[in-house]
């Protein structure tokens, strides 16, 4: 009878055992994969602000009567997001882009954007008049 309980025993602690390195497992394969969920969405919110920019630098390169449509996706890797364009004291200009719990972006714009400018997702256009980039979201 000692032997069966000391089996019982074993086989208790070994199940255990094994049940705890499962679960570490788990967690660490858990945590390894939304680290790449939240990595894969850095790199689409990148890409967002990297077309606005891109447009931007085409319209502050050419000559004055630019116009172009341009879209932005409706979410960054499944998640939704805000974008605008503040404009400070003088010539100072940022984009926002916000997403996921509390992630932003921010760039500061190194040329002078107007005051009347909004952007959000789907189609943008943009111009310039007078030396002065415009953006409008067309709703």
């Amino acid at each position: 009878m000692n032997r069966k309980a000391q089996y019982a025993i074993e086989f208790v602690v070994l199940t255990t055992f094994m049940f705890f390195v499962f679960i570490a497992v788990f967690i660490v394969i858990e945590q390894h994969m939304a680290s790449r969920s939240e990595d894969a969405t850095d790199q689409s919110a990148n890409a967002v602000m990297n077309t606005v920019l891109s447009e931007l630098r085409i319209a502050e390169s050419v000559s004055d009567g630019y116009f172009r449509q341009f879209t932005l996706p409706t979410n960054v890797n499944g998640e939704d997001y805000m974008i605008n364009i503040s404009t400070g004291a003088g010539d100072s200009s940022e984009i926002v882009l916000k997403y996921g719990n509390s992630k932003e972006k921010i760039y500061f714009l190194e040329y002078y954007v107007s005051n009347a400018s909004t952007i959000g997702i789907g189609y943008n256009n943009i111009s310039k008049n007078s030396g002065i980039i415009l953006i409008a979201h067309d709703s």
